[in-house]
């Protein structure tokens, strides 16, 4: 139980203080931010196959604290967008149970299957209500920061786990979450280092040998982890660029979680960050270059990226490889491949074409795309690709709708952006969210990352902040082209 204790001893006494400053409301919203990097779970404490997380713990809790808020004023407003948002990703939710049932049942058997649905998908839809509590100003930019607190963290731990050469803060050899808090289920522990024995995962997967140079690549708090990083990095950049003023720490956060990405060196991860960071700086290049603020943290920070650069060999070696990977030798053939998916997709592709109502719970082997010469079906491969994974296990239809609201996300962003009824810190936030959306509508082409609980529940968060957004009060906005000294008085004609 110790292991439970450090982790929910701070948990706990931080809701405290926060409720009592800020009401419990907040205090949830705060904690459900930061902790969109952990993925501290109670699977030791629970029966059988159920994996319940502390981040779903809190969905639960505050769930249960607006229902009771709502049942007592005994009145709720919902906007019709955030009502078909809702149903269409209930709707994933259902397609996808009745696909389990039908792939799986008789695999699998009910519990595993309950568990499946609910853990992956059900949870994950939910925090569509907490996207919804933050289509405020205040309360957004707020739970950016709180993300941004936690992203920090994690930030640090990649960077601990990379310069250990995986030793410290991992899981890869102990039952233990990073090393440290609450144990693992002896019996997926066992589950998960088969796995990594019969697939070599450490060496394969796990480390680089980069010109000589073994690089150990850090993944933080849980696998996932390094999308939130990336997507937290943005974020952060977007509030460091704005006039608006910002804590302190946020410079700090920005770095560790930039190097958290780098140490991942997971490569559609790093061209997504530099890509959607040069289209962040190119649209804030004014404040950039006159704010003093912005300099002060922005020049320290690529000074020791440059340092770092020209005297770390590790650095060097990855940089060389990457280099070499996107326009050098190796390019032609790993984009042609795109580093081995091609192959992959053509099965995914088929067994969809073959099966497009309920999909199919074929596995893919790794020597079914001669990725290595094990032909387990327990060790499976996934599809490398978020909605392709819900097309190939669901069906069509639920894939769809996933790309639908992926795209919603998108062109409502930038619809709320160019609202200019919007104050300015509100489309500064907008922006933030805007990035975010294509953050990880790009890794999730490359990447299942929607089955991570928590990259999934950040997308959901943004979906329901953007679909519940109010429109702009006007009636208490002065006109531009008043004069700075008129009132809203009528003018009569002489």
């Amino acid at each position: 139980m110790m292991g439970y204790a450090l982790f929910l001893v701070p948990m706990v006494v931080a809701f405290w203080i926060l409720a009592r400053r800020h009401g419990i409301r907040q205090a949830l919203l705060d904690l459900i931010g930061f902790n969109l990097f952990f993925a501290f779970d109670f699977a030791a404490l629970l029966p059988g196959e159920i994996n319940l997380q502390l981040i779903h713990v809190l969905l639960v809790v505050y769930l249960g604290y607006e229902v009771a808020c709502i049942a007592r004023h005994g009145r709720i407003r919902v906007r019709l967008r955030y009502l078909v948002v809702l149903g269409l990703a209930l709707l994933i939710v259902g397609w996808v149970a009745l696909a389990a049932i039908d792939n799986r049942l008789a695999t699998w058997g009910p519990v595993r299957v309950i568990n499946y649905v609910v853990r992956i998908y059900l949870l994950s839809v939910l925090f569509l209500f907490v996207g919804a509590a933050l289509a405020r100003p205040e309360r957004l930019r707020r739970f950016l920061l709180a993300f941004c607190l936690g992203g920090m963290a994690v930030g640090a731990i990649a960077v601990v786990q990379t310069a250990s050469a995986g030793r410290l803060l991992t899981g890869d050899t102990t039952p233990r979450y990073l090393g440290v808090f609450q144990p693992e289920p002896l019996a997926s522990f066992q589950a998960r280092m088969e796995y990594y024995a019969a697939t070599d995962y450490i060496n394969q997967v796990r480390t680089l040998n980069l010109a000589g140079v073994t690089l150990y690549r850090a993944y933080g708090s849980f696998t996932g982890a390094i999308v939130s990083l990336c997507v937290g990095a943005l974020i952060a950049l977007c509030l460091l660029t704005s006039p608006d003023p910002m804590p302190r720490w946020m410079p700090a956060a920005f770095f560790l979680m930039a190097v958290g990405v780098g140490a991942a060196f997971v490569r559609t991860l790093l061209a997504t960050f530099v890509l959607l960071a040069a289209f962040v700086l190119v649209l804030r290049f004014r404040v950039v270059l006159t704010s003093r603020r912005t300099l002060s943290w922005l020049l320290p920070i690529a000074g020791i990226m440059l340092i770092v650069g020209l005297f770390l060999p590790p650095v060097q070696a990855a940089i060389a490889v990457t280099y070499d990977g996107f326009f050098g030798a190796r390019a032609g053939r790993e984009f042609a491949s795109l580093n081995g998916r091609v192959a992959l997709w053509a099965i995914v592709i088929e067994q969809i074409r073959r099966n497009p109502l309920f999909g199919t719970s074929h596995s893919i082997t790794m020597l079914d795309v001669s990725w290595g010469s094990n032909a387990n079906p327990e060790f499976g491969l996934s599809t490398h690709n978020s909605f392709l994974e819900v097309a190939y296990h669901a069906g069509v239809l639920p894939a769809l709708i996933l790309i639908w609201l992926y795209a919603f996300c998108l062109y409502r962003a930038a619809r709320l952006i160019l609202n200019q009824h919007y104050t300015r810190g509100e489309r500064r936030l907008f922006l933030a969210l805007l990035v975010s959306v294509m953050a990880l509508t790009l890794v999730n082409q490359t990447g299942d990352w929607m089955n991570a609980g928590q990259v999934a529940a950040l997308f959901w968060i943004i979906c329901g902040c953007l679909a519940t957004y109010p429109r702009p009060d006007l009636s208490q906005r002065i006109p531009q082209w008043l004069p700075p000294q008129s009132s809203l008085a009528v003018i009569h004609r002489p």
